[in-house]
């Protein structure tokens, strides 16, 4: 009897080992001192998402069901809307003559965004587990300053013309290449509910902000909170790929 608990002791320490070895594999910031723990655990999060996208499936079905549930507050709070610009020629010249704005049925594009992305998900091998990287860090850093003097405005074009991948440059020229998401949502949300929101990317063309996450390319990122801004709780995200 001694024995056999003995052996039952060494399968749950063993157990327990691996469950803390994976956490430590995908927990690649913790060292990062320069970054905040919200920040160190969004880099895990994507970490456990780009080790195991089919696994990942499970959080976005219980997602779904709570967007059936609750519909309104779904997404990233804010209206979903496209606007139609109509001209007419008045004396040979094209003049603007209304503009129509089309509302977004949310819970029905969510539903297809939500679908989109399973389907992606479960066919998309493991990724490679990203590294922080100080200088990414500075450039999504200092990005987000940028924002601030401009009411964040400028979505992905800096004050000064610089895209992304200029200022990952610049602050990490070990990196070839890079890119960034930014994420707004209201009320405060969960680093899993901004990833969640990224990935089903609703009425995103060509789901960007998905895609970014699941880039094969990407060797390393920073993140960057940068709490309460302009009515909308900002998420900054920079992806390098190491020369």
């Amino acid at each position: 009897m001694r024995f056999l608990l003995l052996l039952l002791l060494s399968a749950t320490f063993l157990q327990i080992s691996a469950f803390s070895q994976t956490n430590d594999i995908l927990n690649t910031a913790a060292g990062a001192s320069y970054m905040k723990d919200s920040e160190k655990e969004m880099i895990r999060e994507i970490n456990l998402l780009r080790s195991d996208p089919a696994g990942y499936v499970k959080f976005i079905r219980e997602y779904a069901e709570e967007t059936k549930k609750h519909p309104e507050k779904i997404s990233s709070g804010q209206m979903k809307y496209s606007l139609t610009f109509n001209y007419e020629l008045v004396d040979g010249v094209e003049k603007l003559k209304r503009i129509d704005t089309v509302w977004v049925d949310k819970p029905e594009d969510e539903s297809e965004a939500i679908a989109s992305l399973i389907h992606d998900l479960q066919k998309t091998p493991p990724l490679s587990i990203l590294k922080p990287d100080q200088g990414i860090y500075e450039a999504v850093k200092n990005y987000a300053k940028d924002q601030d003097n401009n009411a964040w405005t400028l979505k992905h074009i800096g004050s000064d013309g610089s895209w992304p991948w200029d200022r990952i440059r610049k602050y990490s020229p070990g990196m070839a290449e890079g890119n960034e998401n930014i994420a707004s949502r209201f009320p405060e949300p969960s680093v899993r509910q901004v990833i969640i929101q990224l990935l089903v990317d609703t009425g995103i063309p060509g789901y960007g902000h998905r895609y970014n996450l699941l880039d094969p390319r990407w060797t390393h990122m920073a993140c960057y909170e940068a709490g309460l801004r302009e009515g909308m709780y900002r998420w900054l995200q920079n992806f390098g790929q190491e020369k």
